[in-house]
């Protein structure tokens, strides 16, 4: 059985192929720009995997200053973004340092997000759904495995 860590790694590797990258900087009419999945496109990648992990849900970080300031999946005590798979300890911490600020775990709030134009746009969410299928068909999480 694969473990967490193997699992992060490959996740991380396969999210920055090519083929998945694309999606994130395809445009369509009205699209806003992303520049990487941790950086605009975070709410697109935590939808995708809280849709297709039985019993994920959205979750928000917030700063001192912005009260979303990223969105990532949270499926039993693992939290999930780009940068791989961590626990509440640990996704905290990279946060505190990437934002020079004491962060904290919210629930997902839509139309905070919004307010904070953070975005997730159906046709990129749709394609990134098919792929992630693929990648989890051959890759179980392993908590579901």
């Amino acid at each position: 059985m694969m473990t967490i860590l193997n699992w992060s790694v490959k996740f991380q590797t396969w999210l920055r192929t090519d083929q998945i990258f694309n999606i994130l900087n395809s445009q369509s009419e009205g699209d806003v720009d992303f520049t990487d999945w941790s950086a605009g496109g975070c709410l697109l990648l935590a939808t995708a995997l809280a849709e297709a992990l039985p019993g994920a849900e959205l979750q928000s970080i917030a700063t001192e200053e912005i009260p979303i300031n990223h969105v990532v999946t949270c499926i039993s005590t693992h939290y999930i973004d780009a940068d791989g798979v961590f626990t509440k300890a640990g996704i905290l911490e990279a946060q505190n340092k990437e934002n020079r600020s004491l962060c904290t775990i919210n629930a997902y709030d839509a139309g905070l997000a919004f307010i904070w134009d953070i975005h997730c746009p159906p046709v990129k969410l749709h394609l990134l759904k098919q792929e992630l299928a693929q990648f989890l068909t051959e890759n179980p999480f392993p908590t579901q495995a």
